[in-house]
């Protein structure tokens, strides 16, 4: 509060915008996150005199402040100083949710904040991003904690599949393979199929050789028979030998998937070998 006051005394001695809009959103941020009213309404009375400065940026730095102290508060201020539509409201909140007994309050407020939606479609769609916001801060804590979280979060089905989307190599790294396991156990949807397919292209592209090793011990069924196609395209214009013997592990449309998908990414490689490729194998060239 002391800051803010000089600020307004003397702000003409700070010539540079950028400097006087840093001074300001953190001197805001920290009075927030002690009396986050008070901020409020020092923004209301100056916000005529500093038009320019009291602006979005100023607000997200009050909401930044209010979220460290409570999170149903911060949604409200966000309401009365009407931020815009964008997506920056959740992740100022995720930033805020430290601990995890911090991203549980947060994820209880974002479902109470969606229940008190009138718009059904807008209140799924929120309820989805905010979690998946919240999963995107968690799941930098490893798997084991991530898991933690995970239990006791109790996620919807439309929860569950918001989230995996973020489950991608960078992230999981070393646990890529317990995270495979996870997913298989999830329902067979498309955003599942998509994630298995992504996260065993990086692995094989970064490891291809525990890639293999986790494949040839994972237990059979739909995520397995994705995670094969997948390997086997991704190795095949390197050794289309061994991705052709991961494809006759496929029966069917999943067999004939994987075939054709190995001649295509050998064709890009060696047309010739892609040929003799889709000779032996019956396949169509074109």
């Amino acid at each position: 509060e002391k800051a803010l006051a000089i600020f307004t005394e003397s702000s003409d001695l700070l010539k540079d915008d950028r400097m006087k809009n840093h001074v300001l959103s953190s001197a805001l941020t920290q009075w927030a996150s002690d009396q986050p009213q008070a901020a409020v309404e020092w923004m209301n009375r100056n916000a005529s005199r500093f038009p320019d400065l009291i602006n979005d940026e100023a607000k997200r730095a009050v909401i930044s402040g209010a979220a460290s102290k409570d999170f149903g508060l911060a949604f409200q201020l966000a309401a009365e100083l009407k931020l815009p539509g964008d997506d920056s409201l959740l992740p100022i909140m995720v930033r805020a949710a430290v601990t995890p007994e911090k991203q549980k309050e947060l994820l209880a407020e974002i479902r109470k904040q969606a229940a008190g939606m009138a718009d059904g479609k807008e209140a799924a769609e929120f309820a989805q991003k905010g979690v998946a916001s919240l999963f995107s801060q968690v799941s930098q804590s490893g798997y084991e904690k991530t898991m933690e979280w995970l239990q006791s979060a109790n996620l919807s089905e439309q929860e569950t599949n918001g989230i995996a989307v973020d489950i991608q190599y960078h992230r999981t790294k070393a646990d890529t393979g317990k995270w495979l396991n996870w997913i298989g156990g999830r329902n067979d949807s498309r955003t599942m199929q998509d994630v298995t397919r992504n996260l065993v292209r990086d692995w094989t592209r970064n490891d291809y050789k525990a890639a293999g090793e986790w494949l040839a011990a994972a237990p059979a069924g739909p995520n397995k028979e994705v995670a094969v196609i997948s390997y086997a395209e991704t190795v095949a214009p390197y050794d289309s030998d061994v991705a052709a013997q991961w494809a006759e592990t496929l029966t069917g449309e999943r067999r004939v998937d994987a075939l054709k998908r190995i001649y295509s990414a050998l064709k890009s490689k060696d047309p010739a070998a892609a040929g003799d490729f889709a000779k032996s194998r019956g396949l169509s060239e074109d």
